[in-house]
């Protein structure tokens, strides 16, 4: 069974939301959807669906890589936690979804 938790959502000029799924696998996805001025300005258009996901034997690396990304915010949340996970080489899959 899957635990879906919405773990942001900002509203504005740019709607923004993410939630984490947590899959039986034990991996966890990140879901995000934005629409308005940001994904606009960055990839031409209004809206934009996305996931990132990370298998369950790169979950202890997660921990680290989330400490890094409230400590050091810059940019989007998803780029941040994505630049986060990156440095701590925690294996993941990001992708738009069309």
């Amino acid at each position: 069974m899957e635990q879906v938790t919405r773990i942001y959502e900002e509203k504005g000029a740019t709607t923004l939301w993410l939630d984490a799924i947590r899959r039986a696998d034990g991996s966890l996805t990140i879901a995000g959807f934005e629409c308005g001025e940001a994904p606009m300005e960055a990839h031409g258009r209004e809206d934009l669906e996305y996931e990132l996901t990370i298998p369950a034997a790169e979950m202890p690396k997660v921990v680290t890589a989330l400490l890094r990304a409230l400590l050091a915010p810059s940019g989007t949340p998803i780029t941040t936690l994505r630049a986060s996970l990156d440095a701590g080489q925690v294996r993941h899959r990001f992708r738009f979804i069309p």
